[in-house]
């Protein structure tokens, strides 16, 4: 017993290093509270919330509580409400109120969890509010979790983190409408929604939702100056990330499998209301194996640039389009496309919007449109098995420097090719 005594005091000592002053400035003897398993150094250590309960100190609590453990100090002995069992706990014996003691930015999920639950949806609603009140992070844990219903992200909130995309993944009810829908600015990044499922067999629910709501107070009523790093979504048969109205913010290594139908593309932006998603960023997209519609991105976009677009195994359909690729002074580069059978067909609609690299390695129908008159540029293509063609009586000029066409190409006087191979 006195190996496991020294090692728990060895724990709490390290936990109790950034708090030396509260530590030092404490008076008197060592107090002891109800069943207070062990004590030392003007620091009390109990098992439980419980225990918590019925203490009566001005000394720090530390509460050994599993998952939820935690250094707590008094804050108020008044009969106000302010508890979540997270960072503050009120006693319901004493009416005294704790606050968690802790360093940095971020409040921990892990923090509201006092069971075994793989259900997580409501500790993170909590540790949500939380964080928005106190203008902080949320942590997610490592594991794997259900969620049962939307989370709603509350404004005032910094943003949300997980261990990795390997390591913290959520999982989330069938018919669900959506995982997560963002609302505000804030930053997310690693953490996966969903679980590897084939097409047949999908989780009937939505990914991510980010919704701009421009208003007077613009920077906090929509998602401006926001990032999404290292996010990825799968096995869902509805939308995976889903993108309206972003301006001013930057998108890193996003990954979209097995998502999609034909109601929903896997991945798309758009601008919607009379607004529009621009001045954005994208670094990497990944959009596999989507059921029909793979990704879109509407014409009205606006200055936004979409860099190393990998997305292949499309499930086709004849009378949807599985790609729309559009946007108002857009950059593309390093684009590749692959769908699965010759039915797919591409839309690019766009003013005057510029591709690099654009490359589709399947045999498809490539509709082209420069929008009201404007340009289209493609430098460097490698489209040797596209049926070009352009919309019914469109007028923009679509100009083709170097790459590699199909033989027989339908050059009508809107398709202007410089130099380029003819397989």
């Amino acid at each position: 017993m006195k190996g496991e005594k020294d090692d728990v005091q060895i724990s709490l000592l390290s936990k109790l290093k950034n708090y030396s002053r509260e530590i030092s400035s404490l008076k008197g003897q060592i107090k002891k509270g109800p069943r207070v398993t062990v004590n030392y150094k003007n620091v009390i250590v109990c098992s439980s919330f419980e225990e918590l309960e019925a203490i009566k100190t001005d000394e720090l609590v530390f509460v050994e509580n599993g998952i939820s453990s935690g250094l707590f100090k008094l804050i108020s002995k008044s009969n106000s409400t302010n508890l979540d069992r997270g960072v503050y706990f009120k006693s319901s014996i004493t009416n005294f109120i704790w606050k968690r003691v802790f360093d940095g930015d971020e409040i921990l999920v892990d923090w509201y969890r006092h069971s075994i639950s793989d259900d997580i949806t409501d500790e993170i609603k909590r540790a949500m509010r939380t964080a928005a009140f106190l203008k902080k992070y949320v942590s997610l844990p490592a594991g794997v979790f259900k969620i049962s219903r939307p989370i709603i992200v509350p404004m005032g909130l910094l943003g949300v983190y997980g261990k990795g995309k390997l390591a913290t993944i959520l999982i989330p009810r069938s018919g669900l409408e959506v995982t997560f829908h963002i609302k505000y600015s804030g930053n997310y990044s690693d953490f996966t929604i969903g679980e590897y499922r084939p097409l047949n067999n999908r989780i009937n629910s939505n990914g991510i939702l980010i919704e701009g709501e421009l208003a007077s107070e613009a920077v906090n009523n929509s998602i401006v100056l926001s990032t999404f790093e290292n996010i990825r979504i799968l096995g869902l048969n509805g939308y995976g990330f889903k993108i309206e109205n972003v301006y001013d913010s930057y998108f890193k290594s996003i990954s979209v499998e097995l998502c999609g139908n034909s109601d929903e593309y896997a991945f798309s932006v758009n601008s919607i209301n009379g607004e529009t998603t621009n001045m954005s960023t994208w670094d990497q997209l990944q959009v596999e194996q989507s059921d029909k519609k793979a990704i879109y991105i509407g014409p009205d976009v606006f200055s936004c640039v979409f860099s190393n677009i990998h997305s292949e195994r499309t499930s086709d359909s004849k009378d949807i389009f599985s790609y729309v690729l559009g946007g108002n002074r857009c950059l593309y580069e390093s684009i590749r496309i692959h769908n699965r059978t010759e039915k797919s067909s591409l839309r690019i609609s766009g003013y005057n919007t510029t591709f690099i690299n654009f490359g589709v390695e399947s045999p498809n129908t490539l509709l082209l449109e420069g929008v009201n008159g404007s340009d289209l540029n493609f430098i460097n293509s490698y489209l040797p098995f596209s049926e070009l063609s352009t919309v019914r009586n469109q007028i923009g000029n679509i100009y083709f420097n170097s790459g590699t066409f199909r033989k027989g190409i339908n050059n009508n006087q809107n398709l202007h090719f410089e130099y380029g191979l003819f397989k």
